[in-house]
C-alpha cells in the first residue's frame, strides 16, 4: 500500500497488490498499520482510498460505461 499525506488533514491510501488487489495476510498487516497511524494522528479528517492497479471490476465498468474515445 502507498500512503500519501496530501495535507495534514487529507491522506490518500492506494491499494497496490498486483495483479488483482487480493486481500491476504500481508495486505491485512499493512492495513492495520495504516489504520493505527490514522487513529493515532489527530489531524487527518479525510482518508481517500483508491486502487493503484486496474481491477477486473474497473476494467469491466470501463468497457461497459465509458465511450471508446474517452478510455485511457
Amino acid at each position: 500500500m502507498q500512503v500519501a499525506r496530501s495535507s495534514s488533514i487529507r491522506w490518500r491510501v492506494a491499494f497496490d497488490n498486483p495483479q488483482l488487489n487480493v486481500i491476504g495476510p500481508q495486505f491485512v498487516g499493512e492495513l492495520r498499520k495504516i489504520v493505527t497511524a490514522i487513529e493515532s494522528d489527530a489531524e487527518p479528517k479525510a482518508v481517500v482510498s483508491e486502487s493503484a492497479v486496474v481491477t477486473i471490476v474497473e476494467s469491466a465498468l470501463r468497457e461497459a460505461c465509458v465511450p471508446p474515445r474517452l478510455r485511457a
